[in-house]
C-alpha cells in the first residue's frame, strides 16, 4: 500500500475510535498515539486488529523481531501498512 493511501486509512481507523478531543487534533505521520491522540493500549489492540483485517499480515509477525514491534506514533502504523499491506 502506498504511504498517502496507508496514512489515510489509519487516519480514518482512528477516527472511528471517537475519543474524546480526537476530532481537533490533525493527525499526521509524527502524531503520537498516547500522547497527542489519547489511544490506550486497549485502543491500540483495536487499532492492530483493525489494520490486519484491511492488509496481509498478522500479530505473529509483529513479534517476529528480537525486541518484537512496537508502535508510537501514527506513522508507525504507516509504516506497518505500507509494508504488509
Amino acid at each position: 500500500m502506498e504511504g498517502s493511501l496507508a496514512l489515510q486509512t489509519v487516519s480514518e481507523l482512528i477516527r472511528e475510535l471517537k475519543l474524546p478531543g480526537q476530532a481537533q487534533t490533525p493527525i499526521e505521520a509524527a502524531t503520537r498515539l498516547q500522547g497527542e491522540l489519547g489511544i490506550d493500549s486497549l485502543h491500540k489492540l483495536i487499532l492492530l486488529t483493525r489494520l490486519q483485517e484491511q492488509s496481509n499480515f498478522e500479530f505473529a509477525q509483529l513479534n517476529a523481531g528480537a525486541g518484537g514491534f512496537e508502535f508510537h506514533t501514527v506513522g508507525d502504523l504507516v509504516d506497518l501498512l505500507v509494508a504488509h499491506g
